[in-house]
């Protein structure tokens, strides 16, 4: 009775595998839809149901036996060598599937990796198209380059001993690429240092001193190469698919990283050299403009690096950047100062209305241009306190460049008293006109010293000259030396000058000399004063 308890189950799984096999067997001789002839293909390439001339009937026969049996095989490489797993949940089993973008009845397996690839209804069966199976050839030469496809056809039906599930055959492989990686990187470094070196001096022409950022350069060159000359050799090694296909994502997320961080340190080698070029220019609005284009060239590398990796991971770049569009938008609108500034910071740049170092008055704002960036433009005002204005701000108010004038003005006034003889402000006239004349770095042109007012305490002279320099510790220097050559000036004329005050004139008091002066009021005697000044003078104005 015990024997025949044991008997039972086993007879009932025996029975079971058989009806599994058969279902299987059914299945894949089905070719009435795109999921019945993708199952025959790969059913019966594999190891335990290995049958090359069953799988070729998912293929046109109008080859010869043995072509056709190895564009079958070669097309389950191909899957297996690029990573490509095939789902079949995805793929549909509706005899009359319709591909809806082509408008016929077509199936692609993997519209983006093999767009080469479909199979197509040829009356009642399905079946890969006469163009995939003239293309195979040339896919698989592709995916398995450098003569690696004879390789394949050598050890893809090797078994031997297995360790940590991987054949020893294949651990020989992996340290042999690892051996000829490491070769390939050192020659790859030295052959890139150069390059970097001979371009930087021939195109760009200037000598890169920055050794750190050509080794760093040359580095990630040569990873990058490696990266890519791994994925050629990868499918080589024969893992399973999904071995494969974690392994080629990897891969291509790496590449990925290292093309990202190489173009960054391209931007690196040309901000260098535009550095050097903007140096050279009097514009010094072009040293802050390099940084700013540098952020805004490595944003864009950022993005599209975020995005390729998206893709990469199968998400929908186009909706997505149609979202973001219209996010983009939503969050314009809510920031319009952030939007306006941002314009404003572009309108600066192109319409250049200062440089960095010019001396600005921006409304109630007055001082030295610093640093104009996204947002604002920052100004050091006298106390060396920093003011940040915002630019869209700025675009939109009076702006003063005091830092672009040829010349410096210097007006004042010069406020004699009442009692002041015409002839000797005749003579205080002319003098003033002659320093001025004489002065070597005051210009003669639009310069005004005329008697302009007589105001309510004094007789006012109008002195506005134009001081030909750029420097402002140089300006207040020959202001001071006019203001002093004025004073001194007087003084010989005796000429006083006056102030705001209430005078009470008592012209004779008992006892007391008057406190008038007298004076000598003739023409003469007024020219001669002048003439004895500057005779007596003669280096006054030196």
């Amino acid at each position: 009775m015990k024997k025949c308890f044991i008997k039972i189950p086993t007879l009932f799984a025996i029975i079971l595998f058989t009806l599994t096999l058969s279902f299987a067997a059914n299945k894949g001789n089905d070719l009435s839809s795109p999921n019945g002839a993708v199952y025959n293909h790969l059913f019966y390439l594999q190891k335990d149901t290995y049958d090359a001339k069953q799988s070729a009937r998912s293929l046109d026969f109008r080859l010869r036996d043995k072509q056709i049996i190895d564009r079958a095989i070669q097309l389950k490489q191909i899957y297996d060598g690029k990573g490509l797993y095939v789902s079949m949940s995805k793929i549909p089993d509706d005899p009359n599937y319709f591909d809806s973008i082509s408008k016929k009845y077509v199936f692609f397996p993997f519209p983006k990796e093999l767009p080469m690839v479909y199979l197509e209804k040829k009356g009642k069966k399905w079946q890969y198209a006469e163009e995939t199976i003239g293309a195979i050839p040339g896919l698989h030469s592709k995916t398995y380059p450098f003569g690696t496809d004879v390789l394949i056809n050598l050890v893809q039906h090797q078994s031997g001993k297995k360790f940590l599930g991987v054949y020893l055959w294949q651990y020989l492989g992996i340290l042999i690429f690892f051996a000829a990686s490491a070769m390939l990187y050192l020659l790859l470094r030295l052959v890139s240092g150069f390059l970097i070196r001979r371009i930087s001096r021939i195109s760009l022409h200037f000598d890169v001193t920055d050794k750190k950022l050509i080794r760093r350069t040359s580095h990630i060159f040569s990873l990058m190469i490696l990266m890519v000359f791994a994925r050629f050799f990868i499918p080589v090694f024969q893992f399973s698919v999904k071995t494969n296909m974690f392994l080629q994502r990897f891969l291509e997320l790496v590449i990925i990283v290292f093309v990202t961080i190489f173009l960054m340190r391209i931007v690196d080698f040309l901000i260098k050299y535009f550095r050097n070029y903007a140096e050279k220019t009097e514009n010094k609005l072009d040293d802050q403009l390099v940084p700013i284009v540098s952020q805004i060239i490595r944003l864009f590398i950022l993005i599209g690096a975020f995005f390729q990796i998206l893709s990469l991971f199968n998400v929908n770049v186009t909706a997505l950047i149609a979202g973001v569009s219209i996010g983009g938008l939503a969050i314009a609108l809510a920031a319009k100062e952030a939007v306006g500034n941002l314009i404003g910071s572009l309108m600066i740049f192109l319409d250049k209305p200062f440089h960095i170092g010019d001396f600005v008055k921006i409304d109630s704002v007055e001082g030295v241009v610093k640093e104009v960036g996204f947002r604002s433009t920052r100004v050091m005002t006298k106390d060396t306190s920093i003011v940040s204005i915002p630019n869209g701000i700025l675009i939109n108010s009076n702006l003063v460049n005091m830092g672009i004038r040829e010349f410096r003005l210097h007006e004042t006034t010069f406020s004699i008293t009442y009692d002041t003889p015409p002839a000797l402000i005749e003579a205080y006239l002319e003098g003033l006109k002659r320093i001025v004349k004489e002065h070597p770095v005051v210009s003669n042109d639009n310069c005004f010293i005329y008697l302009s007012e007589i105001g309510p305490n004094s007789i006012d002279i109008l002195f506005r000259v134009h001081i030909d320099t750029k420097n402002f510790d140089e300006e207040l220097a020959i202001k001071e030396k006019l203001i002093l050559m004025a004073m001194k000036l007087a003084e010989a004329l005796e000429i006083r000058f006056a102030f705001p005050s209430t005078t009470v004139y008592i012209e004779q008091f008992p006892g007391q000399q008057s406190l008038t002066p007298v004076l000598d009021r003739s023409k003469e005697a007024a020219w001669k004063k002048l003439d004895d000044y500057f005779g007596s003078k003669d280096d006054a104005l030196k």
